[in-house]
C-alpha cells in the first residue's frame, strides 16, 4: 500500500513561543489559516513543506503529529485497527481537502492517515497550495 508522510502539525502548549522559536531556528513564517472556530497557523518555509501550527489542549504537553497520505483512508483505517492501532478520531471529512483519521499505534505512538479529495473527473489532488503539497486541517490527538 503506498503511504508517504505528507504534512506535519505542532500542538503547542504556547503557539507564540514555538512560533518565536521556529521562525528563528529556520527561518520559517506563520500564517494564521481561515479555520472556523480554532486558532491555526500554517507554516511556510523554503522549500515550503506543509505544516501546521495549533494550541495543544489544556494541559497537553507540546507534541509533533506526522500525517501519512493513503489511497483509500477506509481500507488504511481498517488495517491499522486490525494490526493493533487504536483509533482516537475517526474518519473525518475536511471540507474542500479531504478526509483524515487519527490513530495511536501498537506502542502508543500518535500518528494521522490523510486522503486527498479528488476532482470529479481527475487523479489529481484538488489542493489550495502549490502543485504536490497537501493542505491539511487539524484536529486533536488525545
Amino acid at each position: 500500500m503506498p503511504a508517504l508522510f505528507s504534512y506535519v502539525e505542532l500542538h503547542s502548549s504556547n503557539t507564540e513561543k514555538s512560533k518565536g522559536f521556529y521562525g528563528e531556528l529556520f527561518g520559517w513564517r506563520f500564517e494564521k489559516a481561515p479555520v472556523p472556530d480554532m486558532i491555526y497557523y500554517s507554516i511556510h518555509g523554503e522549500p515550503d513543506q506543509g505544516g501546521g501550527l495549533m494550541p495543544a489542549e489544556k494541559d497537553e504537553p507540546s507534541s509533533w503529529l506526522a500525517y501519512v497520505t493513503v489511497p483509500d483512508i477506509q481500507t488504511s483505517l481498517q488495517r491499522a485497527e486490525r494490526l493493533g492501532a487504536k483509533t482516537l478520531m475517526g474518519i473525518t471529512p475536511v471540507p474542500g481537502h479531504g478526509t483524515m483519521a487519527v490513530l495511536k499505534d501498537p506502542t502508543g505512538a500518535p500518528f494521522a492517515l490523510w486522503e486527498e479529495l479528488k476532482k470529479l473527473g481527475s487523479e489529481r489532488p484538488a489542493g489550495l497550495v502549490p502543485a504536490g503539497q497537501a493542505h491539511r486541517a487539524t484536529v486533536r490527538t488525545a
